[in-house]
């Protein structure tokens, strides 16, 4: 699967009528995060995940950080800046607001991923946590921004398989 952010391979095949659901792969996943956030799809399971603006900004270990200034310069076009813009990330990021999360949510994250830090993860999981919300949380030992290891892709797939027969049905 991919996201189609640029060199991971285009979007996951978990596509649904209506896009009730789905499953995108690293900044492609903030468009799950958020569509479970804003638009109320049934589920959704992000993974690799981007799910706060501000950490994508600010999270100073990420190989996007430390290789290139596009934090600094073409993201504060794209997407923003993280101090002047505050208000429109904090009323989009999903991480800080997850109070508005009704869907159940599959996360995964490779445990040693620089693109993504888990840190993502892991502050949307405890939000979501804290405001009632159905999440399950997978951290793939050793995997970075993807997963290559057959048994963790296997696990995976299945995880996503039993997820979305769970929550929408199976065809």
């Amino acid at each position: 699967g991919g996201g189609g952010d640029g060199g991971d391979g285009g979007v996951s095949p978990f596509f649904a009528p209506l896009f009730f659901f789905e499953s995108f792969r690293s900044f492609s996943s903030f468009f799950a995060c958020s569509s479970c956030t804003f638009v109320g799809w049934k589920c959704g399971s992000p993974f690799v995940a981007v799910s706060d603006l501000f950490l994508l900004q600010q999270v100073q270990h990420s190989d996007i950080a430390q290789g290139s200034d596009a934090l600094e310069t073409e993201y504060t076009v794209v997407v923003g800046d993280s101090k002047k813009d505050y208000d429109q990330f904090m009323r989009t990021s999903p991480a800080k607001n997850t109070d508005k999360i009704k869907a159940p949510i599959l996360i995964a994250m490779g445990s040693d991923d620089v693109r993504v830090p888990l840190i993502h993860a892991e502050e949307f999981v405890k939000n979501l946590k804290d405001k009632g919300g159905n999440v399950e949380f997978i951290v793939y030992k050793g995997e970075g921004h993807g997963f290559n290891k057959d048994e963790n892709v296997i696990d995976h797939y299945t995880r996503l398989e039993k997820f979305f027969d769970q929550y929408i049905g199976k065809k």
